[in-house]
Parts: structure tokens; C-alpha cells; sequence
């Protein structure tokens, strides 16, 4: 605005002095001391008009935003990344209906109150209160099977036939708990646990290792380990009359411990290593693999 009062006063006649505008009836010349320029009213030099087809550019413009600006602001925002493109957590996703208790960990934790099936391709989390889980515990399909029957909470659960998949499978059974046939024959490890007269039918391990620990008067039935790399059969170290059933290892190393009126007959004729100790009253025949030398009657073992 102030540039156009000054031109506007200049086009019309006018001069600068000190204290401001005065009327003049002579024009600057190229004589005058200040041919090219005027004074503002604080005595400054002023530019002289521009003539047609001349432009004043003027200064240069700032383009300078600060740092906590609307600019960087939007730049912020440009970088911040798109909610569809931030990766879920394992935890999100779609959970299986038959997955009541939840996916938490991307693990499929099943109520078994009456018998489930875990459902193909996850892993599955079971776990079952004192007298419940009346049904099967099918995990055949599954990625990996944790079962937990009462293991602490007072047994007496899981009495239908527990399956398990072809991924690692562990099984957990409180006192009086997994009355049905434990079925591991797929599993690429299994891990059996049988609290005081726990897991009474026949449990069959598969081509991975197997480990079953059985306390007093558990694990009543057969233990079969024939497919497996690696068999190690605790029965009652501590305790009596675990294992009634005969025991059969595989093609790997073999190791039993039967205590007091434990196991039945302890054929381990195929591995290629096995240790068998029998406690007072223990185990029937013991066959031992052909490289072992001396006998194997009951209470003597394998050592190879």
C-alpha cells in the first residue's frame, strides 16, 4: 500500500523531504543531486517509479516453514504409515469359532467339556478341570498339541481317547485322569506325564522321541515305542506297581527304569542301544539287542 501512495505522489508532482510529502512545481531532473532517488519520510532512499514493461521482483520470497509448522506437521503425517499396511500381531486375525477360550499366542485354546477336534493346521491348547472332558481330545489334524487333564487341579478328567497330530505333542494327566488310549503314533515328539493310577489303556508313541513318566500304579496298559528314535519309559522309580502292560522300543536308544512291582515284559531286541534297570519284584522278559553280551533275565537288564 505504501508503495502506491509513493507512486501516486510521484506521478502527480511530489517530493520527499524529512517530515513527509510537500507539493512541487518542478519535477526531479537528471541534474538534481538525487536524480535517482527520493527520500521516504524517514529520510531513506526511495526507488523511482518503474516505466511500462518494467516489473519490480522485489525481494525474494522466504519459503521457510519451522520445524513444529503445519508443514512439518503434514510431512509427518505423509510418513506416518497406513493403518492396512502396520502389521497384525499373531494375536489378530480370524479365530476359529470352535476356539471359545481364544487364538491369544496363535494358539487355538479349545473347551473340551464334552470332546473337541482341534482344528486343522493350528496348534491347540487344552485344558480340562477336575472330572471334566468326558469326551475325545482329537488333535489329529493339529500343528502341535499341549493337553493338560487335571494335571493340578485334582484329576479324574480326559476319559475318552486322546490323538494327536503329526506336529509335538505333550499330555498331561492328574490322578485317575486319561482313562482312554493316548494315540501319539504320528507325533514328531511326544511328552506323557501320568500321575497315581493315571493313563489306564495303551499309550503308542511315534517316529520322533517319546517320553512317558508314569507315578504309582499309572500307565497300566502297553507303552509302544517301535517307530521311535529315541524311547525313555520312567515307571515308578520312586513309588510301586507302575506299568502292567509290556513296553517295546524302537530302532533308537532305549531307557527304562522300573521300580518296585513295575512293568511287564521290556523288549528292546531292535534298538540299537538300551539300558533297562528293573527294581525289586520288577519287570517280565527283558530282550536285549543281539550285541549285548551275558543274560538278560529280570533284574539283570541291558547295558549296550
Amino acid at each position: 500500500m505504501s508503495r502506491l501512495l509513493v507512486l501516486a505522489a510521484v506521478l502527480g508532482g511530489c517530493t520527499f523531504d524529512r517530515v513527509g510529502l510537500t507539493a512541487s512545481d518542478q519535477r526531479l531532473g537528471p541534474d538534481s543531486p538525487d536524480d535517482d532517488l527520493s527520500l521516504n519520510r524517514d529520510g531513506r532512499p526511495e526507488r523511482p517509479p518503474m516505466g511500462d514493461g518494467q516489473r519490480d521482483s522485489g525481494p525474494p520470497p522466504l519459503d521457510v516453514q519451522a520445524p513444529d509448522g503445519p508443514a512439518a506437521l503434514d510431512g509427518a503425517l505423509d510418513k506416518a504409515p497406513s493403518p492396512d499396511l502396520v502389521p497384525p500381531t499373531k494375536d489378530l486375525g480370524t479365530c476359529p469359532a470352535v476356539c471359545t477360550n481364544g487364538c491369544a499366542g496363535g494358539i487355538c485354546k479349545l473347551d473340551c467339556s464334552n470332546g473337541c477336534t482341534c482344528p486343522p493346521g493350528l496348534k491347540c491348547e487344552v485344558v480340562c478341570a477336575q472330572g471334566s472332558c468326558t469326551g475325545d481330545v482329537n488333535c489329529g489334524q493339529a500343528l502341535g498339541c499341549d493337553i493338560d487333564c487335571a494335571d493340578k487341579t485334582g484329576g479324574n478328567a480326559c476319559t475318552g481317547v486322546i490323538t494327536c497330530g503329526s506336529g509335538p505333542c505333550t499330555v498331561r494327566c492328574g490322578p485317575d485322569s486319561c482313562k482312554g488310549d493316548i494315540n501319539c503314533g504320528a507325533a514328531s515328539a511326544c511328552d506323557i506325564a501320568c500321575a497315581d493310577s493315571a493313563c489306564a489303556k495303551a499309550i503308542t508313541c511315534g517316529p520322533g522321541s517319546c517320553k512317558v513318566a508314569c507315578d504309582s500304579y499309572a500307565c497300566t496298559g502297553d507303552v509302544n515305542c517301535s517307530q521311535s528314535t529315541s524311547c525313555s519309559v520312567s515307571c515308578s522309580p520312586v513309588g510301586t506297581g507302575a506299568c502292567g502292560g509290556d513296553i517295546t522300543c524302537g530302532p533308537g536308544d532305549c531307557k527304562v527304569v522300573c521300580g518296585h512291582k513295575s512293568c511287564g515284559d521290556v523288549n528292546c531286541s531292535a534298538s540299537c542301544g538300551c539300558s533297562v534297570e528293573c527294581g525289586p519284584a520288577a519287570c517280565g522278559v527283558v530282550s536285549c539287542p543281539a550285541k549285548c553280551s551275558g543274560a538278560c533275565d529280570p533284574g539283570d537288564g541291558c547295558t549296550c
